[in-house]
Formats: structure tokens, sequence, C-alpha cells
């Protein structure tokens, strides 16, 4: 991730429009915005060149993300820093960032746990977990009517709600944590909640999208009915538990997405249930 603070953009990237996205790249308009998505894309190109032995790449190994933020300013005929951008959460991005990968006990989950969307969390997880070899199941017997579309259809909608079960639980953690930073200086505890409105917003998203594929699944399983209108109502309820922590967060504009000059095109084969 870019973690530099900047006080300009070149105008080519949108700075920082990885911080609200929902992480799935292949889907994503915006990836040509993207700086963070770009520099990974090329230090994967230069891992493999690398890796054939060819010694005029040996010495983009010891600072590869520094070269390649460079030579894309050289092809973009700006600076560096024109290129990066600000950055709006200064010194914060790195300890915010790390909420969202840490999976242990680390201060970010002790404080979501303290919060009742937590549990709402948990019971939706648990119920996941409890559905997925039935509906995989029940994909087997469709599968052999030889009726492959309806199959691709339950496949795609199970896999948006697996991604997007993974990305709530990050954001909720993000979200929670940076509302709670406290004896700071007033201007980095203004960025702080301004970053737990976004990532609540992405929370809503999320709940939006899995609360259409679980919509999906219910027209293509309805012998699962029941089960699928459990999913629903505690998606509701993470939901409700968000919006009145973060009343506002509906409202925050995500960088490239929201903004009406910059609105993403739509993109073609998008799946209807996961459209962000």
């Amino acid at each position: 991730m870019l973690r530099r603070r900047r006080k300009e953009s070149s105008g080519i990237f949108v700075p920082y429009i990885h911080d609200y996205c929902d992480r799935w790249c292949a889907r994503c308009p915006c990836t040509s915005r993207c700086l963070s998505h770009v520099i990974e894309q090329r230090l994967s190109a230069l891992e493999r060149v690398a890796s054939t032995g060819r010694e005029k790449y040996e010495m983009l190994l010891f600072a590869p993300e520094e070269e390649i933020i460079r030579e894309i300013a050289r092809e973009q005929g700006v600076s560096p820093d024109a290129l990066l951008g600000e950055d709006p959460l200064g010194e914060l991005r790195d300890e915010l960032e790390e909420t969202e990968g840490n999976d242990g006990d680390d201060e970010a989950n002790i404080v979501l746990c303290e919060e009742e969307v937590h549990d709402c969390f948990c019971i939706y997880e648990r119920l996941i977990d409890e559905q997925q070899e039935r509906l995989y199941a029940l994909i087997d017997v469709i599968e052999e009517t030889g009726d492959l579309q309806r199959v691709n259809r339950i496949e795609e909608a199970l896999a948006e709600v697996n991604w997007y079960l993974d990305l709530m639980y990050a954001k909720l953690k993000r979200a929670y944590y940076a509302a709670s930073i406290h004896e700071v200086f007033p201007e980095v505890l203004e960025v702080a909640r301004g970053d737990a409105r976004g990532s609540a917003r992405v929370v809503l998203l999320t709940v939006d999208a899995s609360t259409r594929a679980w919509q999906a699944l219910g027209r293509e399983l309805p012998d699962a009915g029941t089960k699928i209108g459990w999913m629903l109502a505690i998606l509701e309820q993470v939901r409700e538990e968000v919006t009145g922590r973060f009343p506002d967060a509906s409202t925050f504009k995500r960088p490239g997405f929201d903004d009406g000059a910059r609105k993403a095109p739509r993109v073609k084969g998008r799946p209807a249930t996961g459209r962000w």
C-alpha cells in the first residue's frame, strides 16, 4: 500500500483510491487510475523477470516500489511527488491499514469485540459455515441435470458471499478502531474520524452486495429459502448497528468512486448481484 504524504496529485491517478474499495481488482473499473494496483502489477512482472536471473533487474529488488514509482512518473511526465498526491491519512496510515490485516488479538479486535455488531457478524459467519456444505451439495444435484448456467449463477453468488464476508470483518475492525482513537491532536482525531466513516461506508456496501447475493441464491435455491432468510435478517442487523454508530457513513464520498467528475464506468459483465 502507498504510505506517502504529498501536496498535489498529477490527476492521472486518484490518490489512495484503494482505501475504500472492495479489493476485488479483477472486477474494478478503476484499476487504471489506482496507483496501488498498477504498482502491484509491475511488482509481479518484476518478480517474474528477476526470477529468470537477468542481472539488470537485480538492483530493483532492494527498493522495487520506489523505482516503479519513479518509472511511472517518468512515463507520465510528472514528478514522483505529483504522482503520489496527498495522503489524507498521513502518519495514521500504517496503523489503520494494519488493523485490517492482523487477525490476532490486536487492539482493533479488542475494540470491535466490545460492540454488538461483532456478535452479529459472528452469528452471520457461523450461519455461512453451517450452510456452505448444504449449498454446495445442492449445486451438485443441479449440475447433474445439466443446467450449467444455473450452477454458474449459484457459484458466482457464493463467491461474492465469501469475498464480502472477509472484507466486512476487516472494515468493521478498521471503522470501530479508527472511531476509538483518542488523546491525540485534534487534526489527527478528525482524520481518524473521517477514515472511520469511510470504512463504515465500505461495510454498508459489503452488506448491500451480500444481501443481493443471498437474494440471488434464494431465487436459484428456493428449498434453502428459510436459511437464506436468516442470513438476510442478520445482515440487516449488521446494517442497523453500523448505521447507528456511524449515522453519516452513507454520505461519505469515496475518492474516485462517488465524486461526479470521476464517476467510474460500469464494467461489462460485472454480475448484478455484486455491483459495487
